[in-house]
């Protein structure tokens, strides 16, 4: 009795483990654009393949409303990735604290520019990873980054939008007036 106690015992446990650490890694995953919502807004539920539980990764992918905007206020985003057969985006609107990397699914087949013009305050050091066919633009704005390292892989172009214009190849930046 007291042997079939304990494994009943034991499998209630690990099937409760089960569903508290499925539980957590549902709200981590990532939320993927579609604009098939009424609006540009990250709020709106129709936007994304399912609604985003923040904090969690979001994925730009598509062609429908390129140009949108954070409507949400305070959220943590754990990364964005554009992916590799994306429209150009132009991410704009409320900041987020950024908790992860900003990369892309994989290289384009064609060259491809991304922008990203939102402010972001960095939660850790944090990485871009570019392939090679891809050019990311950070706006002034998104460049109000706090105080943290914000590293780039790769070879490819990074443009940061700010006056005079500075364009980043590789370590150190050349500054185009």
């Amino acid at each position: 009795m007291y042997q079939h106690g304990l494994t009943r015992n034991t499998l209630l446990l690990t099937i409760g483990l089960s569903l508290l650490w499925q539980s957590g890694e549902s709200s981590q995953a990532a939320s993927t654009w579609t604009g098939l919502g009424s609006d540009i807004n990250w709020g709106t539920s129709g936007n994304w393949n399912a609604s985003p539980v923040f904090p969690t990764a979001l994925t730009f992918a598509g062609s429908t409303r390129l140009v949108n905007n954070n409507n949400l206020s305070s959220i943590t985003v754990n990364g964005i990735t554009f992916d590799a057969a994306a429209g150009a985006f132009v991410l704009g609107g409320n900041p987020i604290t950024l908790n992860g990397i900003i990369g892309f699914s994989a290289n384009p087949a064609a060259p491809m520019t991304q922008s990203v013009n939102l402010n972001m305050v960095l939660s850790a050091n944090e990485t871009i990873d570019t392939p090679a066919n891809t050019n990311l633009v950070l706006t002034e704005a998104a460049l109000k980054i706090s105080r943290r390292n914000l590293a780039w892989l790769s070879s490819p172009l990074l443009t940061v939008a700010l006056a005079p214009l500075a364009v980043f190849n590789r370590l150190p930046p050349t500054v185009l007036k």
